[in-house]
């Protein structure tokens, strides 16, 4: 790699690290991530509720989100049938319920209330939240070496450039934490 393709992949990684897209991660601290090169894509969950809105359109975009960070890091995609790992991706689309409550006037001083509220009113929003998990699993498929998270809000992205870059966004502050830091024992 060049020093140029270095800082600039440095420069993205603060920058998604800077994003305030919640972003969460483990990993199975038994894996020699340096020796992971090449990867092929597996298959993830069927689509859920939401996620059917953008249907195969979200496949393509977290794909299209997730190749060229991969290869600028060094990790290439390969058809071939032995790789070092593979990658899933899936959305979980879930309500969200936010409650508060608010509390309007007061009966202070009053001598037959002793001060409480005279009115409480609770207010709830219910709106769905995506959650964007990229797997990335032993070339059996079945053991999870390391798993990223992170909120993929896509309200307001009304386009396919919006929706797509709301994407890439959501994809790179959850690789900017790949691969993870090696903590000495």
């Amino acid at each position: 790699m060049t020093i140029r393709l270095v800082i600039a992949t440095q420069l993205l990684a603060a920058l998604a690290a800077c994003s305030g897209i919640a972003v969460d991660t483990d990993y199975d601290p038994a894996v020699d991530f340096d020796s992971l090169r090449s990867y092929s894509w597996i298959d993830g969950a069927p689509p859920q509720t939401a996620e059917l809105v953008q249907g195969s359109f979200l496949v393509l975009r977290v794909r299209a989100a997730t190749d060229p960070w991969l290869e600028l890091n060094g990790y290439l995609l390969s058809s071939e049938s032995e790789v070092d790992f593979l990658v899933r991706q899936q959305v979980i689309t879930r309500e969200r319920v936010e409650a508060w409550t608010s509390s309007y006037g007061s009966t202070q001083g009053h001598p037959w209330w002793n001060g409480l509220p005279i009115y409480t009113d609770t207010s709830f929003a219910i709106y769905p939240e995506s959650i964007l998990v990229l797997d990335f699993l032993a070339p059996d498929g079945e053991r999870l070496l390391w798993r990223g998270i992170g909120e993929l809000n896509s309200l307001g992205a009304d386009t396919p450039h919006e929706r797509s870059e709301r994407v890439r966004q959501t994809v790179e502050a959850i690789l900017a934490q790949f691969p993870p830091a090696r903590s000495e024992p």
